[in-house]
């Protein structure tokens, strides 16, 4: 009777240790961002809900070619956190940051001050992958989303841009505008 109690408790401690572990699963990720050049922008890395977060390891992966990494500043939801920052390499930026105490919830937990280096051609991208991403020391699952960052405002925009600057060239009252206009 007893044997089988112990069995019975030890079985149901491995299958709510095993269930809340590999079923806890936070998404730890880069948006999309475009850019011109010469121009510095803020790249936010970003989780979803967290419950119980104290540390965090991340290498984010980039083209050093295109971008030149400055500051990284802590987030509303890691404001508390120590944080140490190196780029261990040319395109390979190393993020820890660890507390005492815990945090939750979800979004920014760093934002990545950068600038886009000047004369780098239109349509250029730069990949900004979390190759290494470690939550309360590999004790959260995480599933990463990797993003990129696009040099110029996108071909959409630009086009939309000359349209306007066009249609603002049109003389108001000239013959021509007016068959148009009727």
């Amino acid at each position: 009777m007893r044997i089988t109690l112990k069995i019975e408790l030890i079985t149901i401690g491995l299958i709510f240790i095993f269930s809340t572990s590999s079923a806890y699963a936070v998404e730890v990720s880069i948006a999309e961002i475009t850019a011109d050049a010469n121009e510095i922008i803020e790249i936010p890395i970003n989780v979803g809900e967290v419950k119980g977060l104290f540390s965090v390891e991340l290498i984010v992966e980039y083209d050093a070619e295109i971008i030149i990494i400055g500051p990284v500043k802590s987030a509303d939801l890691t404001k508390n956190f120590l944080k140490a920052t190196n780029v261990v390499s040319p395109g390979k930026l190393l993020i820890s940051l660890a507390s005492a105490r815990t945090t939750s919830g979800k979004g920014a937990i760093v934002i990545i001050l950068a600038k886009v280096k000047d004369k780098i051609p239109s349509g250029k991208v730069s990949p900004l992958n979390i190759t290494t991403a470690r939550l309360n020391e590999g004790a959260i699952g995480v599933t990463v989303k990797n993003g990129k960052l696009i040099v110029g405002k996108g071909v959409a925009v630009n086009e939309l841009r000359r349209r306007f600057i066009n249609w603002g060239k049109i003389k108001v009252g000239s013959k021509s505008s007016k068959k148009s206009i009727r």
